[in-house]
């Protein structure tokens, strides 16, 4: 939905295009930052929003919502995409999660549902990275059922379901990553701030994870008892068949409209448009593009889009109101 965000806010928005960074895409550099939702997100804000897409990033900071998150917040919020990451700092919901100058980050009561991919770019062999980490432990640990890398924030009321796994030759999946893949403290207090937090076992074949984050069998994540401190009144709902989901992250639907195919010849002002249903917006975003993009509609659309302009051509997409289908100034 959004490549970077620095101190914005998104509210009731959602994404459902995979997203793909590296160098196959003709990229200078390789892909780092990639995300569901957000890519790369500072002092942002998020609300009830959700990402369903796949993210494939060939270096590192890849999360089925945010790839790399600081001194921001996200609250009541989940995504249930595959992650993929060629080196390091990957998790089902954020890849990595930090806190900087005294400022706090946090996210509160949001899930994922993805599996998280170690795809190995610099095709590593295990006796290689066992020499890598005599140098620095830290490298290729970030990987996590819900977070990569959780750098002195705040993670509560959140609960994480995804395998993690390492797709190289060689290599076997580890087992101590079920929530967080590696945490580093120093403000805020692991205890106080990082509570409530769950994974289930047997979906993500991890027994254990890089923070004091609690396991659960699949069935026990199906009991809305289970969960220590949970509001299941205006928050969570459950089923006891399922896991919780939020009551208030609804999806989004909107119709919307792109042009009928035509010849090469300008389009008449008269241009009949295709209705079609897409998704993941916030009626407050629109599209301002040139025709070439007009393709990539399909990809995001935020409310009804009709052209205007001069001369038949598609140079302006203008915002509508979909309950009165009046122009928006």
């Amino acid at each position: 939905l959004v490549g970077e965000l620095i101190s914005g806010e998104i509210f009731n928005s959602c994404a459902h295009g995979n997203v793909l960074a590296n160098r196959n895409l003709g990229l200078s550099k390789e892909g780092r930052y990639g995300g569901g939702f957000i890519g790369f997100m500072i002092g942002g804000t998020i609300r009830n929003s959700y990402a369903t897409g796949d993210v494939n990033v060939d270096a590192s900071e890849a999360g089925g919502f945010v790839g790399y998150m600081e001194n921001s917040t996200i609250r009541e919020s989940y995504a249930t995409g595959n992650v993929s990451v060629g080196r390091d700092g990957a998790g089902g919901f954020i890849g990595i999660l930090s806190s900087a100058s005294g400022e706090d980050s946090g996210i509160y009561n949001s899930y994922s549902t993805g599996d998280v991919i170690f795809t190995n770019i610099e095709n590593l062999t295990p006796e290689i990275l066992e020499q890598v980490q005599l140098s620095d432990p830290t490298l290729y640990e970030s990987y996590g059922g819900f977070v990569g890398f959780n750098n002195d924030s705040r993670i509560t009321r959140s609960y994480a379901t995804g395998n993690i796994i390492y797709d190289s030759p060689g290599f076997i999946n580890p087992i101590d990553k079920g929530f967080t893949g590696r945490s580093q403290f120093n403000l805020v207090d692991p205890i106080i701030d990082n509570i409530n937090n769950y994974w289930d076992t047997e979906t993500s074949s991890q027994t254990l994870s890089g923070d004091n984050s609690i396991p659960l069998t699949t069935s026990q994540m199906y009991q809305q008892n289970t969960f220590d401190n949970w509001n299941f009144d205006t928050i969570w709902q459950s089923n006891g068949l399922s896991y919780p989901t939020l009551r208030n992250n609804v999806a989004c639907q909107f119709t919307c409209f792109k042009p009928i195919p035509t010849s090469p010849a300008p389009i008449p002002p008269s241009l009949l448009f295709t209705p079609i249903t897409a998704s993941y917006s916030q009626s407050s975003v629109f599209f301002s593009n040139q025709a070439a993009d007009i393709n990539s509609m399909q990809n995001g659309i935020f409310n009804e889009i009709r052209k205007t302009g001069t001369n038949g051509n598609i140079d302006e997409f203008v915002k509508m109101d979909l309950g009165s289908n009046q122009l928006i100034n």
